[in-house]
């Protein structure tokens, strides 16, 4: 009998283990589940404010360059403007007598010679300027 009740106490002993592990199993299992779920929705609270960030940052940007462009083209308009004048001041010009013509430009015969150049003795030296005495 003695032998019948350690089986038994064994024999519960070990069930009762078993159960135990299975419930802390169980436990554990159910924790990190939660853990899980919190984490995953943190996570996906997250991705949501980085996306919205994103799509704010980029309409920020996007009228930033919107106003770039608008002042380039406002500058480029001017730099046009300023072009069509000159040109048409230039072209005003042509028929004025301020212009020379081919004929009326210098010619290789017209260009002084070597000759015409001051020699070293000819240029005054410093000591033949008048000073202060």
């Amino acid at each position: 009998m003695k032998q019948l009740k350690k089986r038994l106490i064994k024999k519960v002993k070990r069930e009762a283990t078993e159960q135990y592990i299975d419930y802390k199993k169980k436990k554990t299992k159910e924790k990190m589940q939660g853990r899980i779920i919190t984490a995953s929705e943190s996570l996906e609270e997250s991705r949501s404010d980085l996306a919205d960030n994103v799509h704010t940052k980029a309409d920020e940007m996007k009228v930033k360059i919107q106003d770039s462009l608008l002042k380039v083209k406002d500058k480029l308009q001017k730099v046009k403007e300023a072009g069509e004048a000159m040109q048409g001041e230039t072209g005003n010009r042509r028929n004025s007598s301020d212009i020379k013509s081919y004929t009326e430009t210098n010619k290789a015969t017209d260009i002084k010679g070597m000759n015409a150049v001051k020699s070293n003795v000819e240029i005054p030296h410093a000591s033949d300027t008048k000073g202060v005495k």
